[in-house]
């Protein structure tokens, strides 16, 4: 089940990697000093952006496009709305104005954007049993070289990473957590393709 414009299909992929792109210019223009490599060290930079790589290519070559990294990116995405509004949300200094405004499109409206993308456009049935697993690969190479770059440069970009000052123990229990979460989440997706795809042909016939 899924919506076949493709105007209105592309439409949609060019607005919501747009929301990143103005979540991410409001941000360097208000910290002018966020623009720099390092800023890729935070996973909301990271997720959003293979996220509105992805919607543009699948813009250009059509809604088919590698359709199993559409689900890895779409679970990259969703772990960092979850991430931030479950973990980070409540312990972040209170924002407003252009600092609000660039935390809600980078946290909950260029996510939100992409899962929609996903459920209104793509054609379903092309994950496979295996995937979820597969699509930890994104965010397990963000942890190793965050830990890495971290532990040379004493700093982390976010306090559950923060081996030095939670311990790591405690560090070891919240990545679990995360992943395990990640991995359900993964299964939950393709949960959910099987059922829109089931959904589809029920209604060719």
């Amino acid at each position: 089940m899924y919506i076949k414009n493709r105007i209105l299909s592309i439409s949609f992929k060019l607005a919501a990697a747009a929301s990143f792109i103005c979540g991410m210019i409001i941000q360097c223009i208000v910290n002018p000093s966020f623009l720099h490599w390092d800023m890729f060290a935070y996973f909301t930079v990271t997720s959003n952006a293979l996220c509105a790589a992805y919607l543009l290519a699948a813009a250009v070559f059509g809604r088919d496009f590698l359709p199993r990294l559409n689900g890895a990116v779409v679970m990259g995405v969703a772990l960092t709305m979850a991430a931030y509004h479950f973990m980070l949300a409540k312990s972040v200094f209170e924002m407003d104005g252009a600092n609000a405004l660039s935390n809600t499109l980078l946290h909950y409206i260029s996510p939100s954007a992409a899962i929609l993308d996903w459920l209104l456009f793509a054609k379903k049935g092309g994950f496979k049993i295996y995937d979820p697993f597969l699509w930890t690969m994104i965010p397990t190479a963000y942890l190793a070289a965050v830990m890495i770059w971290g532990d040379y440069v004493e700093w982390y970009p976010y306090i559950f990473l923060n081996v030095s000052e939670i311990g790591a123990r405690t560090a070891v229990i919240c990545v679990g957590v995360i992943a395990a979460a990640y991995v359900i989440g993964g299964y939950a997706l393709c949960g959910v393709d099987k059922i829109l795809k089931r959904e589809c042909a029920r209604a060719r016939t």
